[in-house]
């Protein structure tokens, strides 16, 4: 797939190793120790003293408590170390479609789509395999099952197809007739 989205787009994608939750922890502390010194150098921070001291006066508290208290207050909507329980769940799935045929034997997710190509456009497999692999890249050993009608074809192709894939195959002649591919409804 990623093949594909290269050969769409024209360019290579290097791969990247993601961020570990201890990397975005590191940033995010990084990040409010940061914003800790610009408002100690930029802003009168007068006011805030004698609140302070005085908190401390009245309830013998240790500065070290008081000032971690202040940076809870200050972060507690975004928490420098979130627990796993406080982590916003990721937001449903698309519905996803039922698993084509070739899906069921080869365990791989396939999306089956229409083009608008079929016998009467003297069309065979082997002309849609060619065209689809010839301009997304696409391995044709990724691509499913074909059904020839007689105005139009359905093909499977790996389920996620980026839309300029789709974009680029909508354009591709077979037969001397654009694909126009749509997922299959």
């Amino acid at each position: 797939m990623l093949r594909a989205i290269e050969r769409a787009t024209g360019h290579p994608i290097a791969p990247m190793r993601l961020p570990t939750s201890e990397d975005i922890v590191n940033r995010r502390v990084a990040k409010f120790k940061q914003a800790i010194s610009e408002a100690i150098d930029s802003q009168d921070l007068t006011p805030f003293d004698s609140v302070v001291a005085e908190y401390q006066r009245e309830h013998d508290a240790d500065p070290a408590k008081v000032a971690a208290a202040l940076a809870y207050l200050a972060q507690k909507d975004r928490p420098l170390r979130p627990a796993r329980a406080e982590e916003p769940a990721p937001p449903p799935a698309a519905p996803t479609p039922a698993p084509t045929r070739a899906a069921a034997k080869t365990g791989v997710a396939r999306r089956r789509y229409r083009i608008e190509v079929g016998r009467e456009h003297k069309v065979e497999p082997k002309n849609i395999v060619g065209a689809i692999a010839n301009e997304t890249g696409i391995p044709s050993r990724s691509i499913g099952s074909i059904e020839i009608h007689r105005t139009y074809s359905t093909v499977e192709l790996p389920d996620g197809m980026p839309q300029k894939v789709l974009a680029k195959l909508r354009k591709v002649r077979v037969g001397g007739r654009p694909l126009r591919i749509d997922i299959q409804r």
